[in-house]
C-alpha cells in the first residue's frame, strides 16, 4: 500500500500555493468543530459553514498534493471518514460527528505538512531537538485541556470554567502537580463559593494527568508500538533522553513494558480501591469511576481525589493508605527501577549478592527513597504528635505520617489538615518536596539521584579525590555538573517564585506562600488550602511554577540554546579564582 504521507520529490510552486489553501482549511475546520460542540453553537449557519470549510480541504488535497499512484488510496480514506462523520451526523450524535471529523482534518493536516519539502523538513527536524518538542508537546496538551474545561459541559453551573482557572487546572493536571482552584466533585464538604467540575470535566482531568504523568512522546510512542507500528529515527532519538536506551529495538522493548506496567498497576489499584469505595457508595459505577480516578491520580503522583477533603475521610482506612502509598512510590520510583525490582531472576541468590547485582541507579533509588520515607515517618509523628495528628489512635497517627512523608515528596494527597502543622514539619515538608522522586517516574523535585550525586561530590571534596563514586563505580564529571545545575537552577527559581507570591498575595501568610511555592514548583500539589483564594496573577505564578518544575531547569535552558553552537574543541586559558 502507497504510504499518504508520501511528498513530492520537489515542491513545485502549485503544490505550496495548495498546501497553503488546504492547511487553513484543515485547521480552521477542526477548530469550528471543537467550537461549535464545544460551546453548543450548533445551530444552522454555524453547521453550513463548519461542512463547507471542511470540503475544501480535501477537493485541494487529493488533486494537487499527491502522486496518483496514492491519491486513490487518499481519496479511499478521506470518503470513509467524511461518510462515517456524515452518518453520525444524521443519526443526531452531533458530538461523535464532530470527533471523526476532527480526526479526519489532523490526519489531513500531517498530510499537507508532508506533501512539501518546506513541511516535511520542519517535521522531520522536530524530533531531533527532544528538548524543544518536550515544551511544544506540554504547552499544546495545557492549551487544549484548558480550551475543554472551558466548555459549559465540564462544569455544573454550565458556565465552564474561567480562563484563568481553565490554564490552571489544566496545567496542574498535565504537569501532574494537583493543586486545585475548583471544586472536583459535589459533595456536603465542598466549597460552594467555587466552581464545580461535571463528570465530563473530571474525566477531562484523568486524561491530562494520565498524558502528563507518562509524557505524551512516551505514551504516544508507546501506543504505536503495542498497536503493531515501529517509531522512526527522528522520534527514536527525541525518546533516547526520557527512557535510557539508545539501540531501537531495546527502546521499543522498554516503551512497550511501560505502557503495559501502567495499565497493569493502575488496574491493580484500581481494583483494590474498588474493594473499599462499593460497600460505601453502593453504586457499581460511582465506585469504579473513583477508584479508577484515584488510582490514576496516585500513581501518576497528580494527588487529585474525588473527594471535598481530599483523603481525610479515610485517614484511618488501611487499605485505602496502602494502596495509595503503594502507587505513589511505585510512580515516584521510576519505570526502569520497577522493572529491575520485579526481574525475578535477580532474587535467586543470597540477599547480598541480588543487591550488588543491581545497576547503582537503583541501589542509590531505592535506599535514599527508603530512608527519606523514614525519616520523615518518624520526624512527622514526634513533631505533630499533639497537631495535625492530635485526636488520633496512635496506630493511626503512625499510619497518617507515614502517609504525608510519602505524598510530600511527590503527590498531593493529605488525611490531615496541612494548615495544622507545626513550623519543624513545615520545614521538613519543604525539603521532602525540593528533593521529591527519582527520574525516569511520574514524580517532580529535584530528584533522588540528583541530591545522592551532590551528596557524594561533597564526600569526594572532603576526602581529597578528585572522582565522584558510588559504591563500587565513579560517576561521570558530566553527571556531577547536571546535578550541581539543576540543584542551582531548581533553588534559584525557588527563590524568584517566593518573591513574586509574596508580592502577588500580600495578605497571606510567608508559610503558606513558601509552601505553595514550593508544593508548585515540585509538582507536588499539597496545599494549605490558599490556592483558589489567590489573585489572578498569583494563580499564574503558580502555572509557570508548575511548567517548570515539570519541565526541569536544565531542559528548559536545553530548549532555549539547543541551536546554539558554542566554541567546540577550544579551551580557554586557566584563571584564578577564589571561592569558599
Amino acid at each position: 500500500m502507497p504510504r499518504l504521507t508520501e511528498p513530492f520529490s520537489t515542491s513545485p510552486k502549485y503544490v505550496r500555493s495548495a498546501a497553503r489553501a488546504a492547511l487553513p482549511s484543515a485547521l480552521s475546520g477542526v477548530i469550528a468543530l471543537v467550537l461549535t460542540v464545544g460551546y453548543g453553537l450548533a445551530d444552522g449557519l454555524a453547521a453550513t459553514l463548519g461542512v463547507a470549510t471542511l470540503l475544501i480541504a480535501p477537493l485541494v488535497l487529493t488533486g494537487a498534493l499527491f502522486h496518483s499512484r496514492s491519491a486513490a488510496t487518499a481519496i479511499g480514506v478521506d470518503v470513509s471518514l467524511l461518510a462515517t462523520a456524515s452518518t453520525l451526523w444524521l443519526l443526531g450524535m452531533d458530538g461523535a460527528a464532530a470527533v471523526a471529523l476532527s480526526v479526519w482534518l489532523l490526519i489531513v493536516v500531517v498530510r499537507v505538512l508532508r506533501a512539501t519539502d518546506e513541511g516535511k523538513e520542519a517535521l522531520d527536524r522536530l524530533p531531533g531537538q527532544p528538548s524543544r518538542l518536550l515544551l511544544v508537546s506540554i504547552v499544546s496538551t495545557i492549551v487544549v485541556g484548558a480550551l475543554f474545561l472551558t466548555f459549559p459541559a465540564a462544569t455544573l453551573d454550565g458556565q465552564g470554567t474561567t480562563f484563568v482557572d481553565a490554564i490552571f487546572m489544566s496545567t496542574s493536571a498535565t504537569c501532574v502537580t494537583g493543586l486545585s482552584v475548583v471544586n472536583l466533585v459535589a459533595d456536603g464538604l465542598h466549597n460552594p463559593s467555587l466552581t464545580t467540575l461535571t463528570p465530563f470535566g473530571q474525566f477531562v482531568l484523568l486524561v491530562l494527568v494520565q498524558i502528563g504523568g507518562l509524557g505524551i512522546m512516551t505514551l504516544s510512542a508507546a501506543v504505536v508500538i503495542v498497536l503493531g507500528g515501529r517509531i522512526g529515527p527522528g522520534a527514536h532519538k527525541a525518546l533516547q533522553s526520557s527512557v535510557e536506551e539508545e539501540h531501537r529495538r531495546h527502546l521499543e522493548r522498554s516503551l512497550r513494558k511501560i505502557f503495559q506496567m501502567t495499565l497493569v498497576i493502575e488496574a491493580v489499584g484500581a481494583a483494590l480501591l474498588f474493594l473499599r469505595f462499593y460497600p460505601v457508595m453502593g453504586d457499581v459505577g460511582l465506585a469504579a469511576w473513583h477508584s479508577v480516578f484515584l488510582s490514576v491520580s496516585a500513581f501518576n503522583n497528580a494527588g487529585f481525589a474525588l473527594f471535598s477533603d481530599n483523603l481525610i475521610s479515610y485517614r484511618s482506612d488501611l487499605l485505602v493508605n496502602l494502596v495509595v502509598m503503594g502507587l505513589i512510590t511505585a510512580g515516584g520510583l521510576g519505570f526502569l527501577v520497577i522493572a529491575t525490582l520485579t526481574r525475578w531472576k535477580l532474587y535467586r541468590q543470597s540477599a547480598e549478592s541480588t543487591w550488588h547485582r543491581f545497576p547503582p541507579q537503583v541501589r542509590v533509588v531505592v535506599t535514599f527513597s527508603a530512608l527519606l520515607t523514614l525519616a520523615g515517618t518518624v520526624l512527622f509523628y514526634y513533631f505533630d504528635f499533639d497537631r495535625s495528628l492530635d485526636g488520633l489512635s496512635r496506630g493511626d497517627k503512625l499510619v497518617a505520617a507515614a502517609f504525608q512523608s510519602v505524598t510530600f515528596r511527590t503527590a498531593g494527597f493529605n488525611t490531615v489538615d496541612l494548615s495544622e502543622i507545626s513550623r519543624v514539619t513545615l520545614v521538613i515538608s519543604l525539603i521532602l518536596m525540593y528533593v521529591g522522586g527519582s527520574p525516569g517516574g511520574t514524580a517532580g523535585g529535584v530528584k533522588t539521584t540528583t541530591v545522592a550525586v551532590a551528596a557524594f561530590a561533597v564526600i569526594a571534596m572532603l576526602r581529597g579525590r578528585d572522582d565522584v563514586e558510588i559504591g563500587d563505580r565513579t560517576v561521570p564529571k558530566a553527571v556531577v555538573y547536571r546535578s550541581i545545575a539543576i540543584l542551582l537552577s531548581f533553588t534559584g527559581m525557588f527563590v524568584v517564585g517566593a518573591i513574586l507570591m509574596l508580592i502577588a498575595e500580600p495578605d497571606k501568610s510567608l508559610d503558606s506562600l513558601l509552601f505553595e511555592t514550593m508544593s508548585a514548583l515540585g509538582t507536588v500539589g499539597v496545599s494549605f488550602g490558599i490556592t483558589p483564594y489567590c489573585s489572578a496573577v498569583g494563580k499564574m505564578v503558580l502555572v509557570m511554577l508548575m511548567f517548570a518544575g515539570r519541565v526541569g531547569p536544565l531542559s528548559m535552558a536545553l530548549a532555549i540554546g539547543e541551536d546554539i553552537r558554542g566554541r567546540a574543541g577550544v579551551k580557554l586559558p586557566e584563571g584564578k579564582m577564589m571561592v569558599g
